[in-house]
């Protein structure tokens, strides 16, 4: 294997106390034969399993699980039990508005174990933030077990929040499980202890906080040259490559076309009844970008979940494109999700637009900012869009910051 993890060192860590592990149920140790739970199961004297958006194991669909908890709960205790990994569960992404620190009050050790995609609003950092903030208030310690960045430690790209974005959103009481606690560019090229690292210094924490270096490891490195074998992060990113695709396409979760949840290729496809996949597809031609070319798609997505989100344009033949990453090194994410932005609202100017998490397609699409504006956090990249600005005007200021962010992470760096 290319990289690996020293488990001698994770079981020495854990052995015989009562652990806290923050986990989703796909951090595989190929050494071990046994994922992360697994070894930490067998090392430690009792394991409590803590866990965030899409569950314990990763199988659950997006949004807060915690509606899900009473299908789990011990009629007798009350405790929420797992009855595959046979241990007790703890939701932490619920704990993101209001803290309860007896969640993890009788834990003697917090593990972190998570995985992560490389993009700022995907979730799993977040609940580790949270996790060692709750830490640091009990005076207990926490170790993370370093995960790699499957879309590499090299490239930052994207916007850099603007500060004010979640001091408005602390005031009103609106902090959701996408925080994180430090600023980072969308796309910001950190392995999972790195962001620990950089979250305890912006946040001022006082903890104990322990990393257990990934072996081999280098910046360059994508998920295909780890040697890891991929397990899905969630039930929509299937692959590998979806990852990076994600960094591509993340913010068409706030828009009225589907991003192909529920269908065969998630991220990798964006699509809607109403679009022209020729007229589509020769528009981003054009635009000749490094790294990816552009097939017609045509397909039929699912509603998956619990989460209305995940209707959109349910059963209705989506007509749009797939992107096809021809050169991951030579991909720049930012750019062809601007593009893709771009030439929509061009192509669409009355169909196209930003809208709430509640449209389906068979409801009228209320404009709204909100799902766009908390994945970007900003609120004037949305409506800069809308009005017709071009990419590379918005791209010359996103590079400016991605440079100032370089500079920033440098004292965090592991690798």
């Amino acid at each position: 294997m290319n990289v690996t993890l020293p488990i001698d060192e994770i079981i020495a860590a854990v052995q015989g106390r009562k652990v806290g592990l923050l986990t989703n149920g796909v951090f595989w140790l190929e050494q071990a034969g046994d994922d992360l739970t697994g070894v930490v199961k067998r090392a430690c004297r009792e394991l409590v399993v803590l866990y965030g958006e899409h569950g314990p194991r990763g199988c659950e669909g997006g949004g807060e699980p915690s509606s899900r908890k009473s299908k789990r709960l011990d009629a007798k205790t009350r405790i929420e039990l797992d009855p595959y990994l046979r241990c007790e569960i703890r939701n932490i992404a619920a704990l993101a508005k209001d803290p309860d620190l007896q969640a993890i009050s009788d834990l003697e050790l917090l593990v972190v174990g998570m995985p992560d995609i490389g993009c700022r609003h995907y979730t799993y950092k977040g609940a580790g933030s949270h996790l060692m903030a709750m830490a640091a208030k009990l005076g207990k310690s926490v170790i993370v077990v370093d995960y790699p960045n499957p879309v590499g430690g090299e490239l930052v790209e994207g916007n850099y929040p603007d500060p004010i974005f979640y001091k408005n959103l602390e005031a009103q009481g609106k902090r959701t499980f996408l925080w994180f606690g430090a600023p980072l560019t969308y796309r910001y090229g950190m392995t999972m202890a790195e962001l620990m690292l950089m979250a305890k210094d912006y946040l001022k924490l006082d903890v104990d906080l322990r990393v257990i270096k990934l072996q081999g490891w280098r910046r360059e490195m994508y998920w295909q040259d780890t040697g890891w074998p991929y397990l899905p992060l969630d039930p929509s990113i299937y692959t590998a490559d979806t990852t990076l695709a994600f960094q591509c396409t993340g913010l068409f979760q706030g828009t009225s076309v589907s991003w192909g949840i529920g269908a065969a290729n998630p991220f990798e496809v964006i699509g809607a009844p109403w679009i022209e996949d020729d007229r589509l597809l020769e528009a981003l031609r054009r635009r000749n970008l490094p790294g990816v070319t552009w097939l017609r798609a045509h397909f039929v997505p699912r509603w998956v979940g619990e989460r209305t989100t995940w209707k959109r344009w349910a059963g209705q033949v989506c007509n749009g494109v797939k992107l096809h990453v021809t050169d991951r090194r030579a991909l720049r994410a930012a750019q062809v999700q601007l593009t893709l932005l771009v030439e929509l609202f061009r192509l669409y100017p009355d169909k196209f637009r930003f809208v709430v998490h509640t449209f389906t397609g068979d409801n009228e699409p209320e404009r709204d900012h909100w799902p766009t504006d908390h994945r970007l956090e900003d609120e004037q990249w949305a409506d800069r869009l809308e009005a017709g600005e071009g990419v590379d005007t918005i791209l010359a200021e996103w590079q400016a910051a991605s440079r100032k962010f370089e500079e920033m992470r440098k004292p965090y760096l592991l690798y």
